[in-house]
């Protein structure tokens, strides 16, 4: 019982910290929660969390994306609170709900809701009441199972109704628990910790595909024009990070080693003693950890092909690993490899992703190598099975919208967007963000009207929302691509150059000014802006030499447009639907070593 308070109460701790400060998290899992070097636990990956919008993320963003990654139900299914699961309006308690079920896993090994299929498991999130914990684990006491029973209840207002009752419920009964403990010791007595085996297995093989996610940055392209610079930071409020990953390892005596890897945008040097340290532990681990942990260092520094060839290692030690079948594809898709992609993926049977978080990220890489290998009609074959899947994933139908746009289907694209407009806004993924992507795809296949209205229904998006939306960094810059998309030249500048002001050396802000300078004759301006560019430091990801290339395109620049890109993608950046629709190339397409650059290698 010690184990898993030492556990529970700083999860419970730390979740009310977040809402102390006014955010819902709403996607509470284990995957999201860590343990440093040091033993403090955090709660990360707030891409989901009410009241905030990140920067250079997945959707509209992410990354992760990259990621964050979120590309996943609005809170992973397995620990969606009841009122998520019926779409309703959520509050703080949504997390006490996830919570609940965390804590029941922690406690008995076994989720408390279950079932064959995403849907299956909602119907029992909704209909079951599980079997009390003390009944699965006689180590728990019967006052910390009511304690989990009452975060489990179906109606929000018959919960405990704050993350820090919890955690205060919880340091009482340490107390107790102590008091006891010292009694039956003193008596001769051992006391043993009683945490289910399951526990121990909690941040393995996905934490590891998030961490993958966070070092690459064709995450971040997939619904973005440029990754802006934003401040780094630990905390929970913090809402311009690239959400923060951890690999955990175990050596081959079992016992456990946690690293914690940062690669916020803003501190490399983090992840760099991250792996730093991790390489100090090197002998310590088996075959395959030792080659993830070469993968990790690879794709870290940029080098894609090498990233993918340490993949390739580990898939040899452990043919039947999701994660690492996962990883091959997303790598060799980055790699403009997607034929490779989706041979690597026809080995594992596709209902085995069904039931796990990496499973709409998978759908939507196979619908990414589709659309680069121009089979439109696969590509919305795999975007409808996705949404059918997970029906109220912004992922997927995002990949449909975009697939409906290569087609030139304009009318059930329209039919599409309607309904994603009913959608919620899911943390950083907005139903303007899916919009926009379906726009861009619209020009790149000729249809330059409809591509304009739809742009400015993004735009209106925005403009619709309660005024402190566009408060953040992150939001002002989502609708200046808007407004770039819609042609709205002026209001699109106006802004760029506000957040320039803000950070002057973000390579996405410097780039959109430059080329809302070009587009408007400004050639003097445009050229000042490249400039600035060339005078920053490249990144392992490629994206200063990316804004770079697009800017030069603009400009006219053909020959220096393509050489720039061709360096980007030497410096790791990945190949995307976004890059095969950005409206920056217009100028390229039909240039033949753009074309060559460009064509599928794979």
């Amino acid at each position: 019982m010690q184990t898993f308070l030492q556990i529970a109460i700083p999860l419970a701790d730390a979740v009310a910290a977040a809402h102390a400060r006014g955010i819902t998290h709403r996607d509470l899992k284990p995957a999201n929660v860590m343990m440093t070097t040091d033993g403090r636990l955090k709660v990360l990956d707030f891409g989901l969390a009410k009241l905030a919008e990140t920067s250079g993320g997945l959707i509209d963003v992410a990354p992760t994306e990259f990621l964050t990654g979120t590309g996943q139900i609005l809170g992973t299914v397995a620990y969606m609170s009841s009122e998520q699961a019926e779409g309703k309006t959520v509050d703080h308690r949504t997390d006490l709900f996830s919570l609940g079920i965390m804590l029941y896993e922690l406690a008995t090994g076994e989720r408390p809701f279950k079932g064959d299929s995403n849907a299956s498991v909602l119907s029992s999130i909704l209909r079951d009441t599980p079997p009390p914990v003390s009944d699965l684990n006689a180590g728990i006491p019967r006052p910390i199972a009511r304690l989990i029973s009452r975060c489990l209840e179906k109606t929000p207002s018959d919960r405990l109704q704050s993350a820090l009752d919890l955690k205060h419920e919880l340091e009482d009964l340490r107390t107790d628990a102590t008091s006891n403990i010292s009694a039956s010791s003193a008596a001769g007595d051992r006391p043993q910790a009683s945490v289910a085996p399951r526990q121990r297995s909690w941040i393995k093989s996905l934490a590891l595909v998030v961490l993958a996610l966070a070092l690459g940055a064709g995450a971040y392209g997939v619904w973005t024009r440029w990754r802006p610079v934003s401040a780094t930071s630990e905390d929970a409020s913090s809402t311009a990070s690239v959400p923060v990953t951890v690999k955990r390892f175990e050596n081959r005596t079992g016992d456990s080693k946690t690293v914690l890897a940062y690669r916020n945008m803003g501190n490399r040097e983090g992840a760099r003693e991250a792996l730093d340290r991790m390489s100090a532990m090197r002998d310590r681990w088996d075959p395959k950890q030792q080659a993830l942990l070469e993968f990790l260092v690879h794709a870290h520094n940029g080098r894609l092909l090498d990233a993918l060839k340490a993949l390739r290692e580990a898939e040899k030690l452990d043919p039947a690993d999701l994660s690492t079948n996962y990883l091959i594809g997303f790598y060799a898709v980055r790699l403009n490899r997607p034929q490779e992609e989706i041979d690597q993926y026809s080995k594992i049977n596709a209902d085995a992703w069904d039931s796990v978080t990496v499973g709409t990220w998978r759908y939507a890489r196979l619908a990414t190598a589709n659309h680069l290998l121009g089979r439109h009609d696969e590509e919305l074959k795999v975007a409808t099975l996705a949404r059918e899947t997970f029906p109220t994933s912004f992922l997927s139908r995002n990949d449909e919208l975009i697939a409906l746009a290569a087609l030139g289907r304009t009318d059930d694209l329209r039919r599409a967007v309607d309904n994603t407009l009913t959608m919620a806004t899911q943390g950083v993924a907005t139903p303007a963000g899916s919009m926009r992507s379906a726009a861009e795809e619209l020009r790149a296949h000729g249809h330059r009207a409809e591509s304009i209205d739809l742009a400015r229904r993004s735009v209106a998006w925005y403009r619709n929302r309660p005024a402190d939306f566009l408060t953040s960094a992150a939001s002002r810059f989502s609708l200046a691509l808007s407004l770039y998309d819609a042609e709205e030249w002026a209001e699109a500048g106006s802004i760029a150059s506000a957040l320039i002001k803000e950070q002057p050396g973000s390579s996405a802000y410097l780039g959109l000014a430059g080329a809302i300078a070009a587009r408007m004759g400004d050639r003097a301006a445009a050229m000042k802006q490249a400039a600035a560019l060339s005078r920053l430091a490249p990144e392992p990801d490629g994206i200063v030499e990316l804004a770079r290339a697009q800017l030069a395109a603009v400009l006219g620049q053909r020959e220096r447009a393509v050489e720039l890109l061709r360096n980007s993608f030497a410096r790791g950046l990945s190949m995307s639907t976004a890059l095969h629709r950005q409206m920056d190339f217009e100028s390229l397409r039909g240039f033949a070593p753009f074309d060559e650059l460009m064509k599928p290698k794979g």
